[in-house]
């Protein structure tokens, strides 16, 4: 079984870049956060991810979270996953491994759920990746790798394809409205979300280039 987490705001104060999987997320802006902010991996930024008959190296195997909410997506990776050197996160306490930690997935509450042991699920890991770094203090947050477009594109992910049941169609529709949901509520977090996607079709949050938002601008 995984290990059940209440999370403490270990980053308070702090900027927080979340990097997720979306076909414009790149290498170059990996390496541009290193460093420089607090960084959750999401799914397979963590980690070596083989397509197509060629294992492709992590991004961002240094990131201090790998998250990933996906039961399936943790049974297909494992052996990757597993060798993650940050903390490891899951909304799936049935897993098997005890070094990964678990949240509870949220039903209670539409945008965020403050119990510092949940996750409102947004329907994705990343919008659950954002929901973890309000619990970790962080008042800066970047979202890279969010295009956020219709599933229907031959790319869905920077790495290509998952493989097999893993490439199930997203409800992009449905989790911009998630988003949108918990934009409302951040002003009176003090949160700032800066969308640093380009080209993303997540329209409720401030948009700037990576290098900008780093910076402070």
């Amino acid at each position: 079984m995984t290990t059940a987490w209440s999370v403490e705001p270990e980053w308070k104060g702090e900027t927080a870049a979340i990097l997720a999987s979306g076909p414009s997320m790149t290498r170059a802006q990996a390496e541009a956060v290193k460093g420089r902010c607090r960084v959750i991996a999401v799914n397979n930024q963590g980690i070596d991810t083989e397509s197509d008959g060629e294992v492709v190296p992590a991004f961002a195997p240094w990131a201090d979270i790998l998250f990933a909410a996906d039961a399936k997506w943790w049974r297909c990776y494992h052996k990757q996953a597993l060798k993650f050197a940050g903390r490891k996160v899951t909304v799936r306490a049935t897993l098997p491994w005890p070094e990964v930690y678990s949240l509870v997935q949220s039903i209670e509450y539409a945008s965020f759920d403050p119990r510092p042991t949940h996750l409102v699920s947004g329907g994705n890991s990343g919008y659950m990746a954002v929901h973890l770094a309000m619990h970790l203090g962080a008042k800066r947050i970047l979202l890279i790798g969010f295009d956020m477009k219709d599933g229907r594109l031959r790319r869905r992910h920077w790495f290509g394809n998952h493989p097999g049941r893993l490439n199930s169609r997203g409800n992009y529709n449905g989790w911009n409205r998630a988003f949108e949901k918990l934009a409302k509520v951040l002003p009176d977090m003090g949160v700032e979300v800066i969308n640093c996607t380009p080209d993303s079709a997540l329209r409720c949050f401030r948009r700037s280039s990576l290098e900008d938002a780093l910076s402070g601008a």
